[in-house]
């Protein structure tokens, strides 16, 4: 009686952590976009369209990259790291990365090749994101910069408000 109690705790212990092992894994679909691309904007429509039917299966990571350096800096160590040729003067968006597959722009007769591209990376039970590493060497180089101009702007607050403090002190000096 014993053993069959600790077997049922044991299950229902472990059972919720077997459910939601796979619905941890989803897969992540980068998309290195242009703020006024057309092609883009029809490639997110897209993945709307297909929400319901394979939003279990992934997320997007969306990365803006014609207002942003950084960003277009990432995309291009990424299709490095992922292409086999790669040449930037080819390079346009929306860039899309799911696995080590790419697609370079869009359009509608893609969409059967991104399904199955999302489709066959979830159900790999080998899946690793390859591309995560260096978006992450990115997201801590864009906070790194970020502390630093905030600490030079609070700095600078700091020695403007110690300068109108002196200033004030000597004007207060004078005056008596």
């Amino acid at each position: 009686m014993k053993k069959v109690l600790t077997l049922i705790i044991m299950l229902l212990v472990l059972s919720p952590m077997m459910v939601f092992a796979k619905e941890d894994k989803k897969v992540t679909v980068y998309v290195f976009y242009g703020e006024t691309c057309p092609h883009c904007h029809e490639f997110f429509k897209f993945l709307d369209s297909i929400e319901k039917e394979y939003g279990k299966y992934y997320q997007v990571k969306k990365i803006e990259t014609w207002n942003d350096s950084i960003n277009k800096e990432m995309m291009f160590e990424i299709a490095e790291s992922i292409e086999v040729e790669y040449n930037k003067e080819d390079m346009g968006v929306p860039y899309i990365v799911i696995n080590d597959q790419t697609f370079i722009g869009y359009a509608p007769v893609y969409d059967s090749e991104i399904k199955d591209a999302i489709k066959n990376a979830y159900e790999d039970d080998n899946y690793t994101d390859r591309v995560i590493n260096i978006y992450n060497k990115y997201e801590q180089r864009r906070k790194n910069e970020n502390i630093i101009y905030y600490s030079a702007i609070i700095g600078l607050v700091l020695i403007t408000c110690v300068a109108v403090y002196i200033k004030e002190k000597k004007d207060l000096k004078l005056a008596k």
